[in-house]
């Protein structure tokens, strides 16, 4: 029994002493990156959030660093439009995964209210029901998309998952709909 005792020590010992070797060259990669993830200008040249879902880096990322890169900057998300700032609203990469982790859907909308600066700038406008409303009744849902099984994101590509997004944050806030 004791000699059982010192190998699962001496392995222990191993296996954290490579644990260590490999964690720090992870983290400072980590950081270089995160410098480099997301700039203002990536924000102006793209009419969606610079890093999202679709990039190869997307499922390399944190959870923090995804939170991080889709911070849209103060000044832009001061100044968009209702109508533009709608799409990041129901874009928002995390939207889902947000809404499926949570118990009741109102206790997702409030992460989302505390984890997204798009969230909290989208529903303190007076006019987003009534654009959101607005983008709802254009959605297209491409069924082809859905039924193509060789695609891992087909729901979030066919644009099926934002119609999803709207239906349940339409029903969180129908108190306003009345």
């Amino acid at each position: 029994m004791l000699n059982v005792l010192k190998k699962i020590l001496s392995w222990t010992s191993v296996l954290l002493a490579v644990m260590s070797l490999i964690n720090e060259p992870i983290v400072i990669m980590a950081e270089n990156r995160n410098e480099r993830m997301v700039t203002e200008s990536d924000w102006e040249e793209s009419d969606s959030y610079p890093l999202g879902r679709e990039s190869s880096i997307w499922l390399e990322l944190s959870i923090t660093e995804k939170r991080e890169v889709c911070e849209m900057p103060e000044e832009m998300l001061s100044e968009i439009s209702t109508e533009d700032l709608v799409e990041y609203f129901i874009d928002y990469p995390e939207n889902n995964a947000c809404i499926y982790t949570h118990d009741n859907i109102g206790d997702a909308f409030e992460q989302l209210n505390i984890i997204s600066n798009v969230f909290r700038e989208y529903t303190r406008r007076d006019d987003s029901i009534s654009v959101l409303i607005d983008r709802y009744d254009t959605l297209c849902i491409d069924t082809d998309m859905i039924n193509n099984t060789n695609l891992d994101d087909r729901y979030y590509l066919s644009g099926y998952n934002q119609y999803e997004f709207i239906q349940n944050y339409l029903a969180w806030r129908k108190e306003e709909l009345d």
